[in-house]
């Protein structure tokens, strides 16, 4: 209060504009030191994976950490579809009828760390309603000095489409076949998977 005080006292004393605008200036800068935001916050993210498993996202991380792990689920999204079509070539490749195989997978997400949580429940009556709470946190592990997210598992990403290019896709049985293969291992609906014929 006796800042404020001080600075109304120069501003009735002064009707000069260049101290009023210092005045305005040395606000503006208050203003932004109090919502510049901090390093980070403890806590996490909940998704649910749609098969009704709770998954939980580490946050409070830096902008250039989250930028590189931005790139990390990237790269595991590629890695992982690079790794399931060359698996899915050779299989198809191992069938009769079919040769020079080329596949392409298509994923909706990079994947997710299933992580340990906290859970504390906590109930109260009064004036005869009852109230239950429930709070959850993430539960760290401290290894080498590192601290992050006790990880449990690990959601493969969920595959969005595939396309089959081969010798011997004009054959309709074939083609039937392959289209029972994508889906038998990846659970993808039909209308996501394109047979075509190679040249």
């Amino acid at each position: 209060m006796q800042i404020i005080d001080k600075i109304s006292r120069m501003l009735k004393m002064s009707n000069n504009r260049f101290s009023k605008l210092l005045l305005i200036l040395l606000c503006g800068i208050c203003l932004m030191v109090i919502v510049w935001p901090t390093g980070g916050t403890d806590g996490g993210e909940e998704k649910n994976d749609g098969a009704g498993a709770k998954v939980t996202t580490a946050s409070g991380e830096a902008d250039g950490e989250q930028t590189a792990g931005r790139e990390d689920m990237y790269d595991s999204a590629c890695n992982y579809s690079s790794y399931m079509e060359q698996r899915l070539q050779k299989v198809l490749e191992s069938m009769d009828g079919i040769s020079q195989v080329s596949v392409m997978i298509t994923v909706k997400n990079s994947g997710e760390k299933v992580t340990v949580k906290d859970v504390d429940t906590s109930h109260s009556e009064s004036d005869g309603s009852s109230q239950s709470s429930v709070t959850e946190q993430t539960v760290m592990a401290d290894t080498a000095g590192d601290t992050a997210p006790y990880i449990t598992g690990y959601i493969q990403p969920q595959v969005e489409g595939v396309v089959v290019c081969c010798h011997g896709a004009e054959n309709a049985d074939m083609s039937l076949k392959i289209t029972n293969a994508v889906q038998a291992l990846f659970d993808v609906p039909a209308h996501k998977i394109v047979i075509l014929e190679a040249n």
